[in-house]
């Protein structure tokens, strides 16, 4: 959670294209000046009203990379969000138009 270190690094480069470091604060990854191997990630807490999204979202600077990190829906699992608020979110990242992709397919773009 939150932690990188030159070993977690080197451990993670030798298995996997990148690594992702998830934190409660709002995040932007440089795709200009990305290291892969420490992509910032926002976690939201539940308690995360629909303003704090639309912030984050119109926030996204020129070359940035935002990237939401959950970890459950509706009442189940750690800080969940509900499946509407799901909805929500994919609507307005449509009406933002926002680029909307994977941690995987980002990584292989910013080579």
């Amino acid at each position: 959670w939150n932690a990188s270190s030159a070993i977690s690094q080197r451990a993670a480069s030798a298995y996997f294209s990148g690594c992702v470091a998830g934190d409660s604060a709002v995040r932007y990854n440089n795709l200009s000046d990305l290291d892969r191997y420490s992509v910032q990630a926002w976690a939201p807490e539940s308690s995360h009203a629909q303003e704090d999204y639309r912030i984050a979202i119109e926030g996204i600077p020129d070359r940035g990379w935002l990237v939401f990190q959950f970890h459950s829906f509706d009442q189940e699992g750690w800080e969940p969000i509900t499946t509407s608020h799901l909805a929500w979110m994919c609507e307005l990242l449509k009406r933002s138009d926002v680029c909307v992709t994977t941690v995987r397919d980002a990584l292989q773009r910013a080579k």
